[in-house]
């Protein structure tokens, strides 16, 4: 059976052969073998140097097939979407299950072309793009509206249904299909002496480092909330703290 998983990614690749990603990774991907014995992947691809992939966790899962998608995600982008609609149909039609993350332009068409053709299909509800796009720029102002009522229509229409939360996302995006709550965050297990030793460590330390782990080019993500409250502090004196911010996005 093929799952055909499609979102606007991206996954880096070198060579078209390789591919890499942050949060698209083994881990991610290896929960759709589950029900596949091939895993095809529709998404944007990006290329980079060999020297950045070190950055990036390689996917070596196989079978594993990407096909690679224009950008739809941007203004422009409409002028891609007739190419991308082709393509999107064409590996819908190639496959026996689609799972359609969104918010994503690949997602939204992905979803649609399924619906359309009577595919089985899985949309899974991972953000809310009024919330994302909004506070993001000022193009994400424009967008922000379109992917609104796109998401609210995919979810509505879907099948079945996965969301990330507990209560938002269904209640501002409800679906008539079947649904459940789960988070796609991987976590590891735990051993909660590490936790016991981190406490005495961090009360053992003069200097307290403070980190976030988000993309560092968009606003909503709320860096700047943790470098004010600094800033707070150290008007009453207490400096012993380091910010440590990690992410992807412009570092500028």
């Amino acid at each position: 059976m093929v799952v055909l998983f499609c979102h606007s990614g991206p996954l880096y690749t070198i060579d078209g052969l390789s591919y890499f990603g942050v949060a698209h990774n083994n881990e991610m991907f290896s929960r759709y073998y589950a029900i596949a014995d091939e895993i095809h992947v529709a998404i944007r691809t990006k290329k980079i140097d060999k020297k950045d992939a070190a950055k990036y966790s390689e996917i070596t899962l196989k079978p594993f097939v990407v096909i690679p998608c224009p950008n739809a995600e941007s203004l422009l982008g409409i002028f891609q979407r007739p190419k991308l609609k082709k393509i999107l149909k064409k590996a819908i039609m190639e496959s026996d299950y689609v799972v359609a993350r969104v918010p994503s332009a690949i997602g939204f068409y992905a979803a649609k072309i399924a619906l359309k053709i009577k595919k089985p299909l899985l949309v899974e509800a991972v953000a809310c793009p009024w919330g994302g796009y909004w506070n993001h720029s000022f193009k994400g102002k424009i967008i922000a509206p379109l992917y609104f009522f796109k998401m609210k229509k995919v979810l509505k229409k879907a099948p079945y249904a996965i969301y990330v939360t507990n209560e938002f996302l269904q209640r501002r995006y409800p679906t008539k299909g079947k649904a459940i709550s789960c988070s796609d965050v991987a976590l590891p297990s735990f051993d909660e002496n590490i936790i016991i030793k981190r406490i005495l460590k961090i009360k053992q330390q003069n200097k307290i480092i403070i980190g976030t782990l988000a993309a560092v080019n968009v606003r909503y993500k709320g860096q700047q909330y943790i470098i004010r409250a600094l800033g707070k502090l150290k008007k009453q004196g207490i400096t012993n703290f380091e910010y440590h911010l990690v992410g992807g996005g412009d570092q500028s």
